[in-house]
C-alpha cells in the first residue's frame, strides 16, 4: 500500500514539474538583447553580436550579427541557432559571411556569402537569406 501511494506521489511531482515548464515557458516573454560582444573585421567595421532569443529550457538561444561602424550604419547580416556559428571575416579587402552548422562532430558550411559593404549601407536591410 505503501508503494502505490509513493508511486502516485511520484507521478504527480513529475507531472507538475512537466506542466510547470510548458507553461513557464509559454508565458514568459524570451526576447532579451544582451550584447554579446564586438570585433574588428576591418579598418572601420565591425562586427557587433547580441543574444536577441533567450528560449530557456525548453528552446534554444539566437545570436544575431551587425555589421556597424558604431556612427552611421549598422546592418543586420545573419543569424547563428544552437548548433551554428556565422561570422564575417576580411580577405583581400573583401568581407565574407559564413554560416556553419555542427552536427555529430562535422562541420558544415550553410552559407558563404561575398558582403559588399556600399550595398549594405545603403540598404540597410539583411542581406544573407
Amino acid at each position: 500500500m505503501i508503494y502505490v501511494i509513493i508511486a502516485i506521489g511520484g507521478a504527480f511531482y513529475v507531472v507538475s514539474m512537466v506542466m510547470a515548464a510548458i507553461i513557464g515557458g509559454v508565458f514568459t516573454d524570451h526576447k532579451c538583447y544582451d550584447y554579446c560582444g564586438t570585433t574588428l573585421i576591418m579598418n572601420g567595421v565591425y562586427l557587433e553580436k547580441y543574444r536577441t532569443y533567450g528560449g530557456g529550457v525548453c528552446g534554444g538561444d539566437v545570436v544575431t550579427s551587425y555589421l556597424t561602424d558604431s556612427v552611421s550604419y549598422r546592418v543586420e547580416v545573419g543569424k547563428e541557432f544552437d548548433h551554428d556559428s556565422f561570422d564575417v571575416y576580411e580577405e583581400n579587402g573583401k568581407l565574407w559571411a559564413v554560416q556553419c552548422e555542427y552536427k555529430d562532430r562535422n562541420i558544415d558550411t550553410l552559407k558563404c556569402k561575398l558582403l559588399h559593404i556600399d550595398k549594405l549601407t545603403r540598404s540597410r536591410k539583411n542581406t544573407l537569406q
